[in-house]
């Protein structure tokens, strides 16, 4: 007999329904019913979305990292470009929101033209030097690893839409944008060891300024330092606005 999952596994649209409707079973099922009239609450804007994107792309790396298995793919290079379209989503978002907070806090003006856009490099650019005048004496090695690992972001998608497709918008193929793979451990998308490299013929093609490999759990972890330092920042701002705003 075959199991009712494999039949799910495979059916087809044969009875008309919406992608929305509940029946009791899901409905009791706590770990995939989402409540969308509470998503974010009184906490609903960017720097929340920027936690859900990173959320999301944190479940898939885990998930292989686990050995689970999906339907049609055992390898993960199809992952890729999803997992790293989450994550330069969840970092934009992160970034505006803690711009919003700064603008907030009247530490800053004139901004609404970054905020409109998706260039992360501009938006870093108008934070750090606020954070520097937060913080006059701190080390500086933090901010700027940081800002190394958003201009590796920053290199394979500028615009917030080469993630998202298999062309860019002038007929490009977006794949000349990623890295082939990795070699060195301090890069973003690194996973250490050696690979011999080969000459791509284009010299303008991007992949030449990139090691060959990539890792989904470097990527996964250089995120997550980029992640926690802003969301200090956050906390920080937070604490401003509570008390030298309120």
């Amino acid at each position: 007999m075959i199991a009712q999952e494999q039949i799910n596994l495979y059916s087809w649209p044969d009875v008309r329904r919406s992608i929305f409707k509940m029946d009791e079973e899901s409905a009791n099922d706590l770990d995939t019913m989402c409540c969308t009239q509470f998503i974010g609450l009184n906490y609903y804007g960017n720097n929340y979305l920027g936690d859900q994107y990173k959320r999301a792309a944190d479940i898939i790396v885990a998930s292989k990292q686990k050995g689970v298995t999906d339907t049609y793919y055992s390898s993960p290079e199809g992952l890729f470009m999803p997992v790293a379209y989450l994550y330069r989503h969840s970092l934009e978002l992160k970034l505006k929101g803690l711009l919003e907070q700064i603008i907030e806090c009247d530490l800053y003006e004139d901004v609404d033209k970054v905020l409109d856009k998706h260039n992360i490099i501009k938006i870093w650019q108008k934070i750090k030097p606020i954070l520097k005048n937060q913080w006059p004496k701190a080390y500086p090695k933090p901010l700027n690893n940081t800002e190394a690992l958003i201009t590796d972001f920053h290199k394979i998608d500028k615009s917030g839409q080469a993630l998202r497709y298999p062309k860019l918008k002038n007929g490009n193929n977006v794949r000349e944008k990623i890295p082939k793979r990795v070699t060195e451990s301090h890069k973003i998308f690194g996973s250490g060891g050696s690979v011999r490299e080969s000459k791509l013929i284009d010299e303008n093609d991007l992949r030449e300024k990139f090691p060959k490999r990539v890792s989904l759990v470097m990527l996964k972890d250089a995120f997550n330092e980029i992640y926690h330092l802003l969301d200090g920042c956050k906390a920080h701002f937070d604490a401003f606005l509570d008390y030298d705003c309120g």
